[in-house]
Formats: structure tokens, C-alpha cells, sequence
């Protein structure tokens, strides 16, 4: 036979301590709770801190270009070259002697407010970044003050093995507009793909004399 033992009521293990003890017990519960928060709360203050500390006014300009064949045509990247280096072109019409030639993409830089005028802007000292005939990318870091931005240009450069570099017409070589854009200072701008239209270049066809806007300088 089985002999049942009345039930023992469970009691407060609370109730032993004397008031003093459950405000010792209490707050070092809190303290516990605090503990339990203080990490996070640290690593909070410490990423809006982060945050706060990168407001620079740093920033980047991204460019992306294809040379393209009087049918939009991809030349380079993506076509029939795998560079645009070592063109063929003579510094006069009929001229039986060719130059060979490379050509490259310059990002012009003029630092100007926002309410400068443009045709000011252009009075400026300029920073310039020169892509080689092998790239079809480039990225520059600009920094600018306040409300400062920039004013940018993109340009085509057409370096002779013999003789000076020079600025390309548009007429030959054509660079979508608008010719000069506004930046803002601080940010990340891209500025998409840039199809360079290749009106002459491709069949040993460029004319210095007749294509040069200006020396590169």
C-alpha cells in the first residue's frame, strides 16, 4: 500500500530577508539590469560617434567611358580594340607621313561656390587627372569646403609620339554634354558611361592640324 504525505506549501524564499536585505537584493538586481545594457549602449555611442567623425568633406567622382564608331558602335572597351593606343593620324591633310598617337580622357576640377558664376569658375586654378589609352574608368577624390562645389569638365587628349599633346576638337571627337557640369563637394558623384564618339581615329584619318582645339596644358 501507498501512503500519501500531505502537500508542504512552497513559501517566498523573499520572505526570510529582512527589509534591509530585499533593498541590497533589489538594487544589485539593478545593477544586473544595467550591466545587461551597458555593452550595446556603448556600441551605440560609439557608431554615432563614427558616424559623426566621417561628415567629412571628402568625396569622390566616378567616370565611366566607351569609345563608340560613328554607329554608336562600341570601339573600347568592349569592341574591335582593346586599347585606344597606337592610333594612326598626320599632322597635315595628304601628308604621307603618319604619327602615331594615344588618346586619353582628362577630368578637369574648378573649385567654385554655388553662386559663382560658371565663366568665373573657369578663371581658377583647375585640377586636373589624366586617364592613359588602356583605362576605361577613373575615379578622383575631390574635397571641398562649406557650400563649395565644383565645376567639371571632361576632355579628350590626343598624345603624339612625336610632338605636343593637345586637346581633341569635339567635331573629331565627340564627348556628350553638357561640356561643364556642376558637383556638389562631399559626395559620391557618378557620372554614368560617357560614349566618346570616335568621328575620325579609326581609319588613320586624324589631323592634328585640323582637330587640335589646344595644347594640353
Amino acid at each position: 500500500m501507498y501512503e500519501f504525505l500531505p502537500a508542504i506549501p512552497r513559501r517566498n524564499c523573499m520572505n526570510r530577508f529582512s527589509p534591509q536585505s530585499k533593498s541590497l537584493i533589489d538594487a544589485s538586481n539593478s545593477i544586473r539590469r544595467f550591466q545587461h545594457y551597458q555593452i550595446p549602449l556603448i556600441c551605440l555611442m560609439l557608431l554615432v560617434f563614427a558616424l559623426n567623425s566621417c561628415q567629412t568633406n571628402q568625396g569622390w567622382i566616378e567616370l565611366d567611358w566607351v569609345f563608340v564608331d560613328k554607329s554608336l558602335k562600341p570601339v573600347f572597351p568592349g569592341g574591335k580594340k582593346d586599347n585606344v593606343c597606337g592610333l594612326i593620324g598626320a599632322e597635315q591633310a595628304g601628308e604621307s607621313a603618319t604619327i602615331s598617337y594615344d588618346l586619353g580622357v582628362r577630368l578637369n576640377r574648378y573649385p567654385c561656390a554655388e553662386s559663382t558664376n560658371p565663366e568665373e569658375c573657369l578663371l581658377r586654378t583647375r585640377s586636373t587627372d589624366l586617364f592613359k589609352c588602356d583605362r576605361a574608368r577613373g575615379t578622383v577624390e575631390q574635397t571641398s569646403s562649406g557650400s563649395d562645389g565644383y565645376l567639371i569638365e571632361v576632355q579628350v587628349i590626343a598624345k603624339p609620339k612625336q610632338g605636343s599633346p593637345f586637346i581633341v576638337r569635339p567635331s573629331c571627337i565627340a564627348v556628350p554634354g553638357p561640356r561643364y557640369r556642376k558637383v556638389q563637394g562631399g559626395t559620391i558623384t557618378d557620372l554614368a558611361v560617357y560614349q566618346i564618339v570616335l568621328h575620325r581615329g579609326l581609319d588613320k584619318d586624324m589631323i592634328f592640324s585640323e582637330c587640335r582645339e589646344g595644347f594640353d596644358n
